[in-house]
Order: C-alpha cells, then sequence, then structure tokens
C-alpha cells in the first residue's frame, strides 16, 4: 500500500500555528498544581525491564536490567566524579554485552586513572551481582559526558 501524500495549504498552517499560540497563552494555575502528582504517578509505574542472564549457587537466574542499572550507579564514589548514567547493551539471549558508564568529572580530576578506578569497580560490581555469565561482558566502557566546575573562561561570567 502506497502511502499518498496530505496537501497542507499555507492557509491550514496558519491555522495550526494560531492554535498552537492561543494554547501557549492559555496559562492554568490548576496545571502546576497537577504537575507533581502527575510527575509521582509516573515515577511509580512498574517500567518494562530486560532480564539479564546471572548465575547464582542454586543455578541460572535473571535479575531485570534497571536493577543491574541501579547497583552499579549505586557503586562507592571515585573523588572528582559522578556517575551520570548506566547504559547496558543485552543481547537476544538476555546475556550481558556490554556496558557504557557515562560520568561528569570534575575540573582539574586526572581522567585516566579515575576512569579506571570506575571500570574496576564496575567490573567487580557486575562479577558479584551476576556471578560467572558477566564473564560475557566486554570490558565497561566509561565515557566522560561532561567536566564540571573549574575557572570561568575569559570574557564570560
Amino acid at each position: 500500500m502506497e502511502m499518498i501524500p496530505r496537501e497542507v495549504s499555507p492557509s491550514r498552517s496558519r491555522e495550526m500555528r494560531a492554535a498552537v499560540q492561543a494554547f501557549r497563552e492559555v496559562a492554568d494555575a490548576r496545571w502546576a498544581a497537577a504537575s507533581p502528582r502527575v510527575l509521582r504517578r509516573s515515577l511509580s509505574v512498574p517500567r518494562r525491564s530486560r532480564l539479564v542472564r546471572a548465575q547464582a549457587p542454586s543455578g541460572p537466574v535473571g535479575i531485570r536490567e534497571h536493577v543491574v542499572s541501579a547497583h552499579l550507579a549505586a557503586a562507592p564514589a571515585v573523588e572528582g566524579v559522578t556517575v551520570v548514567g548506566i547504559h547496558l547493551d543485552i543481547d537476544d539471549d538476555d546475556t550481558l554485552t556490554a556496558v557504557r558508564v557515562e560520568v561528569a568529572v570534575a575540573f582539574g580530576t586526572v581522567v585516566r586513572p579515575a576512569a579506571d578506578r570506575v571500570r574496576a569497580e564496575t567490573k567487580e560490581r557486575l562479577q558479584r551481582l551476576l556471578g560467572a555469565a558477566a564473564g560475557d561482558c566486554a570490558e565497561p566502557h566509561v565515557h566522560i559526558g561532561d567536566v564540571t566546575g573549574g575557572p570561568s573562561p575569559e570574557g564570560t561570567a
């Protein structure tokens, strides 16, 4: 079946822009009051999450992806490093194949040793959580996504 493009007339575009502008101008105080309630509800909804294969002493088990991510994010702090995100790659057999730890480092932190400590801690936590199944995972990748603090560039406030 072939998609037939819908013609958009210039007058329809003007009407749409006018409708969007009118919508943006409406300020209902009840929206601000409802916002925290909506946010609380959305955060309490169970998240769909894939299983990650793990090996317990009693046999194979599955651990949800968001549990693995939370476990890795709760690792002891490395001085000058803040974990921003944990990204897991899981294959079709529920095997964890790669881990990327995204971090922000404080200005002045020596990056390579800090990244090595994050990598070692991530690998150790994976081994404790997943058991023998952690051996299937490649070396954790540490991504420096931001540098925080430090002196301001000249000419900026």
